[in-house]
């Protein structure tokens, strides 16, 4: 393995929980970095915003200067915001893509981040740039 790809992990951090933050940063960094060029200004809607790699998006999106919004379970909801989402819905209760549509005038995402499951999810070609699936 090159050196650059070795991580010295911290006395506080056991080695399973280290482990779960290339997965989850890596898979979303190439999701929004690599696959859809995230850019500033981007509206990006992120699915279960709540999850490890929906935490990791968020924070992503929020770094290149996008607009995110995520869905979240209530219980989730504050934890989402703090990591950068201006808005979070709840996905059993309300229809976040018409929301999402609201709070930017008609305009939609540009980027929509599905990692759950594709049943979730129908993304309309013209609507938005790149509907990401795991």
């Amino acid at each position: 393995m090159p050196i650059e790809n070795v991580v010295p992990i911290p006395d506080s951090i056991a080695f399973l929980e280290a482990a779960a933050f290339p997965l989850t940063f890596l898979t979303a960094w190439h999701m929004l970095v690599t696959l859809a060029r995230v850019r500033e200004g981007d509206v990006v809607l992120v699915l279960a915003g709540g999850s490890g790699v929906g935490q990791a998006a968020i924070q992503i999106a929020a770094y290149h200067r996008a607009r995110v919004f995520a869905t979240a379970a209530p219980a989730k909801a504050d934890r989402t915001r703090a990591l950068g989402a201006q808005a979070v819905f709840d996905h059993y209760a309300v229809d976040y893509s018409r929301e999402a549509k609201a709070l930017t005038g008609g305009r939609g995402a540009d980027i929509v981040v599905e990692h759950v499951g594709e049943a979730t999810l129908t993304v309309v070609p013209g609507r938005c740039r790149l509907g990401l699936f795991l």
